[in-house]
C-alpha cells in the first residue's frame, strides 16, 4: 500500500512483478528470477543487484530468489511474512486435507479466488495451486523450505534473525517487519 509510489518519489526505480497469486514459493522465485533476469538485461548494465520487498508469501518467495540467486540480490525485506508458517495454515489443512470432499470444494474456491486476482492484477500466470501454497504455510511444510533455504530465517517466530547474510561470496542485508 503505497510503497511503489513512496520509493519513486524518493527517486528509486521500482519494478512490480507478475507472480501467480496461489503457488509455491519455489515455482513463483522462478517466475521472479526470470523477471529480474529480463530487467537487468534491458538495462544495459545499469542494473546490477535488486532490492526485493515481499508480503506474506512474497516474502518466502524473495527468500527463495535470494537462496537459489543471491547474484541478483542485494537485499530482502519482509513485511508479515510467515517464515515458519502459519497456524491457519495447519488449521485449514486439517478441516479441509487435500483429496477429501471438504479439501476439493475449498480448492476449488481458493483457487478460483487465486485466479480473478490474477486476472484483476492483468497477471497472466499459471492457474492457481492453493494446496501447493499452504504445503509451504502450514508447520511441517515451512519446516521442510526452511531446511532447503535456510538464509534469511528469523532465529525464532516472530523474532529477529542476521541483519546480513553472505552466500556464495554474495553479502546481502535483510530486513524484517510485522
Amino acid at each position: 500500500y503505497k510503497i511503489p509510489g513512496t520509493l519513486e518519489d524518493e527517486g528509486a526505480q521500482v519494478f512490480i512483478p507478475k507472480i501467480n497469486a496461489f503457488d509455491s514459493s519455489a515455482r513463483r522465485g522462478e517466475r521472479l528470477i526470470a523477471q529480474l533476469d529480463a530487467i537487468r538485461a534491458s538495462s544495459g548494465g545499469n542494473i546490477r543487484k535488486f532490492n526485493l520487498i515481499g508480503h506474506s508469501q512474497g516474502g518466502i518467495t524473495s527468500r527463495y530468489v535470494m537462496n537459489v540467486r543471491p547474484d541478483l540480490v542485494a537485499s530482502v525485506t519482509t513485511l508479515h511474512t510467515p517464515h515458519k508458517g502459519s497456524p491457519l495454515a495447519d488449521i485449514v489443512t486439517g478441516l479441509a486435507p487435500k483429496g477429501s470432499l471438504t479439501g476439493v470444494g475449498f480448492e476449488t474456491l481458493a483457487n478460483a479466488v487465486g485466479n480473478l486476482v490474477n486476472l484483476l492484477s492483468n497477471n497472466k500466470a499459471d492457474d492457481s495451486d492453493i494446496n501447493a501454497m499452504l504445503a509451504e504455510f502450514n508447520a511441517a511444510g515451512s519446516a521442510d523450505f526452511n531446511a532447503l533455504f535456510p538464509a534469511g530465517v528469523p532465529t525464532s517466530s516472530c523474532g529477529q534473525g542476521p541483519s546480513r547474510v553472505s552466500i556464495n561470496g554474495h553479502r546481502i542485508r535483510l530486513y524484517s517487519w510485522s
